[in-house]
């Protein structure tokens, strides 16, 4: 009977536990839903989804089972490097061309358009404005993608842009004049990236439905994407490209013109958790309350209004500033908050001045990165029991007051590697100022486009919001 007993008492304990995680995590998720505001239509209105990182094994670009950390940061350098020149060059180059190659991408997520709805997998680039997808009658689409070309015969809901349309098929929402189809009146629109991969195809509106955790799955209609079915260059493993920009023609635009959708948040787990874990994304309607207490900063125009940019003007390392002057930062219109590159990166004037400040108190050997393309600062920290590593904090000009910081924990600084001793900082140097997914990571990050301002708060971004 003693045993049973024990037993007893050891289930009434895991029951007692597993009920109050259940409410710590559940407490957790709806505060920081706060952020958003919830109260219309009895908080219908928000949209809670995820944005899966391309090594996970959800996504359809998942690196080749067992594929080391390393070579994964490897890769995540290339295309970190790749995206900041592109950056630096500008954007709009020919018609309706984009900085970026096809595959300078970190994340994915799950999408539908049509009535009934079919389902897609989309690359999200916080780089361009365009949602587009494969469609029929194809002319030239690549062949390797996770779900079927949309078929817009089987839609109840299709209606394509005319040439005649003179808030979307005009100049200013592609940088050239779009054409007309010649035995149709349909907008037909060219994108470019600078791979030379090209898509084209004409506009359209649709339904647009996307996952909601957070209660029914939302319909958007009369939602316009690109339907293109004459494809070239290196556009396989994934449906379409959903545009995360500034513009009126992406994602979060086209929901903020609906009035109840204003904002979108995300919360980045760290670099080290991708491949086990998702990130949440969020749309939702704003909280002039700012019940989290968010840390805002002025979106700037900067040299290209599509990107995300922000007045940055210094840099703390273990509580003391760096000494970078401020216009350093600002040499193309501020720094882009950019979660489609991985590693941070700053012109070298600053990066060489973070790198000597970070040295002056690290303690440990520094020691070479063991990949060379990198390039890092690395230091190992074999025989200490208890490493100890510096604070770093980036300064923005605020909102509400003079200076506002965006504090970096460990993984921000140093995502260790599995079965080593040494830590290489995630900042690395470039032609252009960004800060990118790693350290973004473990903050919940608002973007409020029609206000033209960026928040943030930290937080355990494994705990789902």
């Amino acid at each position: 009977m003693a045993a049973v007993r024990d037993l007893s008492l050891t289930a009434r304990w895991m029951l007692f536990l597993a009920v109050f995680m259940s409410w710590q995590y559940s407490t957790q998720a709806s505060r920081f839903l706060q952020s958003i505001d919830t109260s219309k239509d009895g908080g219908s209105k928000i949209i809670r989804t995820e944005l899966i990182h391309r090594d996970h094994p959800l996504s359809p670009i998942a690196p080749a089972e067992g594929t080391t950390f390393s070579e994964r940061l490897q890769a995540a350098a290339k295309r970190s490097r790749d995206r900041s020149l592109l950056m630096s060059r500008g954007r709009r180059l020919s018609a309706f061309t984009t900085p970026f190659t096809s595959e300078s991408f970190e994340y994915v997520i799950s999408i539908s358009f049509g009535t009934p709805p079919q389902l897609f997998t989309g690359m999200v680039d916080t780089g361009s404005d365009l949602v587009w997808i494969q469609c029929s009658p194809c002319i030239n689409c690549y062949t390797t993608h996770p779900h079927p070309v949309f078929d817009p015969t089987n839609s109840s809901t299709e209606a394509y842009v005319p040439c005649t349309d003179t808030n979307l098929c005009i100049p200013t929402n592609f940088g050239v004049t779009p054409t007309c189809e010649a035995n149709s009146n349909y907008c037909q629109i060219k994108y470019s990236y600078q791979d030379g991969s090209q898509t084209e195809g004409v506009l359209t509106n649709e339904t647009m439905t996307l996952p909601n955790t957070a209660g029914a799955a939302p319909v958007a209609s009369n939602f316009v994407i690109g339907c293109m079915n004459n494809n070239t260059g290196i556009f396989e493993n994934y449906d379409g490209i959903v545009g995360f920009a500034r513009g009126p023609l992406s994602l979060p635009s086209q929901l903020s013109k609906r009035g109840d959708l204003n904002v979108f948040a995300f919360c980045l787990v760290p670099y080290t958790a991708t491949t086990t874990l998702t990130s949440s994304l969020i749309f939702g309607s704003r909280n002039e309350t700012n019940p989290l207490g968010l840390e805002y900063t002025p979106l700037l125009d900067g040299s290209d209004t599509s990107f995300y940019w922000v007045d940055m003007v210094g840099v703390s390392v273990a509580g003391v500033d760096t000494g970078i002057p401020s216009a350093l930062f600002n040499t193309s219109g501020g720094v882009i908050f950019d979660s489609g590159t991985t590693f941070t990166q700053f012109v070298p004037a600053i990066y060489d001045s973070i790198k000597q400040s970070v040295a002056n108190v690290i303690p440990y050997p520094i020691v070479p990165d063991s990949s060379s393309s990198l390039n890092r600062s690395c230091y190992d920290v074999a025989g200490v029991q208890n490493p100890t590593w510096p604070t770093m904090t980036y300064h923005f000009t605020g909102v509400s007051s003079a200076i506002v910081d965006f504090e970096l924990d460990l993984e921000n600084l140093f995502p260790q590697e599995p079965n080593t001793t040494v830590f290489c900082l995630s900042i690395t140097s470039a032609d252009s100022n960004i800060i990118g997914n790693i350290q973004q990571a473990n903050h919940y990050i608002e973007h409020d486009v029609d206000l033209k301002r960026i928040g943030w708060i930290s937080k355990d971004c494994t705990v789902a919001v």
